[in-house]
């Protein structure tokens, strides 16, 4: 019995620590900010990057026009290639806002001022009844314009 309690005691302890030292852990992640659909849809100012892979943009949620399709893989790997100015409003955007928020705070790492990761994603913005595109399904062709062809300035 002694050593039951004994064990529950230092699994206690550990979990408090743990907690404890959480917010430490965490500290030193790029600040960006959840932005609802709503909000994003009344901002004509947005780069909107959609960090989707091209094959979900044919499935059911679409996408949002005017888009740049950017995989998070890419821009994990390679940044945003210098496509998009450091200065613009940037929107990230995916299916429910968890690879949107890796590639905002990848965003604020490489010295994005204003960068955004849509709250709830493309589920978010359908349920919220916004507009969508979609794209063609066959052999997953067609995709967002790519940031070398959008005619962003560069920075």
């Amino acid at each position: 019995m002694y050593r039951t309690w004994s064990t529950l005691g230092l699994i206690a302890g550990w979990m408090v620590a743990a907690l404890l030292a959480a917010p430490a852990l965490f500290a030193d992640q790029p600040e960006f900010i959840l932005m609802s659909p709503q909000t994003a849809a009344q901002r004509t100012d947005l780069v909107i990057v959609d960090v989707r892979e091209v094959y979900e943009l044919a499935e059911e949620l679409g996408y949002i026009d005017g888009a740049l399709n950017i995989s998070l893989g890419r821009i994990l790997a390679e940044g945003l290639g210098g496509k998009i100015d450091k200065n613009s409003p940037v929107l990230m955007v995916c299916r429910t806002g968890v690879r949107s928020a890796r590639a905002a705070a990848r965003a604020k790492e490489l010295g994005f001022d204003q960068v955004y990761s849509l709250d709830g994603g493309m589920a978010a913005w359908v349920a919220a009844g916004l507009e969508v595109k979609r794209a063609k399904a066959a052999g997953h062709s067609q995709s967002l314009p790519d940031a070398n062809t959008f005619g962003i300035p560069c920075s």
